[in-house]
């Protein structure tokens, strides 16, 4: 468990590293973004999907930050599923280690302990 409970920590510290680069990366892509709408509009009037894959697809910097927004929020679930796996695993040891424990007083309860075995 104290193995688990280091990967765990380890994944923990990962993630809020991650968490943060995105943090980050979208705030400056949204500034970039809306800069970059604001260049590409026209004089008829466009949805703002459209405007929006229009400024990415022009602009060849907010191109390469969508594709690595779009990695670190991929990384971001899989990091999440990971910890799901540990926390899946962490309750299994658990019970399991309650289970052993709850064998051993009752053992020991019911004369069946060390003592008989010697």
């Amino acid at each position: 468990m104290g193995r688990l409970a280091a990967w765990r920590g380890y994944l923990m510290r990962v993630m809020g590293l991650q968490e943060a680069k995105l943090v980050s990366s979208e705030t400056v892509y949204d500034i970039m973004l809306g800069a970059a709408m604001s260049q590409v509009q026209s004089d008829k009037r466009e949805v703002k999907e459209v405007l929006k894959a229009r400024a990415i697809t022009e602009n060849n910097h907010l191109r390469k930050m969508t594709q690595r927004i779009t990695e670190l929020r991929a990384q971001r679930i899989l990091l999440k599923t990971q910890d799901d796996v540990y926390g899946l695993q962490w309750a299994a040891l658990s019970r399991e280690q309650g289970r052993r424990s709850d064998e051993i007083r009752d053992r020991s309860n019911f004369g069946g302990g060390l003592r008989e075995r010697q």
